[in-house]
């Protein structure tokens, strides 16, 4: 299977979300659901920390890879023939309090809303509610981002930092850290890729850099974590890094230069 450089995946809404976790297979498919599954050794797949996982996906069995790095969880749904991606999840978790009880909104963290700390930086945690997505038996298996995408917990297990609130939604802290930066040394604005220059006149050819803004895909936090393409695709960023050749424009988009030789 060849290397993935850039994964899409079109999230459904929470309306049309799978009418049961991924750990809680139908009563009328195999029992094998849900148990750790052999993988082909001479296919590659994606990196993944956890065990491959027998289940289903939109009524059709699948092999479940987790994979967790730092505070990202990314989810891979494999063909039950290991040789196709079908779906990506990915969600990021906040920092969370500790000893926090399930059925009571989280509590507040002991650095205070825009409170400095000892390294000068302000630290504020905002509360945020999600619509909340329950599976069949009326448990929560996930939540509805500020994005609109459909984000399942692990395993169908709610990490901590997440519990159930009023309403049918499941709440949260999102934490930021702001840097006082001086008045005389303003941040530099990011900025476009210089066109590349065009190769040496005996070739006989020109390049050309086009500049093209696409749609800016942003995280829960509001920091860029892909864009929407020409043929209406979401394209995310490879570990949620933007790579060179791409930068932050205005209006909530993403910038590049498209090359063409002539």
């Amino acid at each position: 299977m060849p290397a993935v450089t850039h994964i899409t995946s079109t999230v459904k809404p929470a309306t049309h979300a799978p009418a049961l976790p991924a750990t809680h297979a139908p009563a009328s498919v195999a029992s094998n659901v849900g148990v750790a599954t052999t993988l082909d050794p001479n296919i590659p797949v994606p990196a993944h920390t956890g065990p491959a996982i027998a289940t289903f996906l939109n009524g059709k069995p699948v092999i479940k890879l987790t994979n967790v790095h730092g505070n990202e969880t990314t989810v891979y749904y494999l063909s039950s023939d290991q040789k196709h991606i079908l779906s990506v999840i990915s969600s990021i978790s906040t920092v969370p309090p500790q000893h926090v009880a399930t059925t009571q909104p989280v509590n507040q963290p002991a650095a205070q809303p825009g409170q400095p700390s000892s390294s000068g930086h302000g630290v504020t945690s905002t509360p945020v509610s999600y619509k909340e997505i329950k599976d069949a038996y009326g448990r929560p298996m996930g939540y509805v981002n500020a994005q609109g995408q459909s984000i399942y917990f692990p395993n169908g297990q709610m990490p901590a930092g997440f519990t159930v609130g009023p309403d049918n939604t499941i709440q949260t802290y999102v934490t930021t850290t702001s840097t006082p930066t001086p008045p005389s040394h303003p941040a530099p604005a990011p900025q476009p890729p210089a066109p590349s220059k065009p190769p040496a006149a005996s070739s006989g050819h020109h390049v050309t850099s086009t500049p093209v803004s696409y749609k800016e895909i942003k995280d829960a936090y509001g920091r860029p974590m892909g864009y929407i393409n020409a043929q209406g695709l979401a394209v995310y960023f490879p570990n949620g890094q933007m790579p060179p050749g791409f930068s932050v424009g205005p209006n909530n988009t993403i910038q590049t230069y498209i090359k063409s030789t002539t």
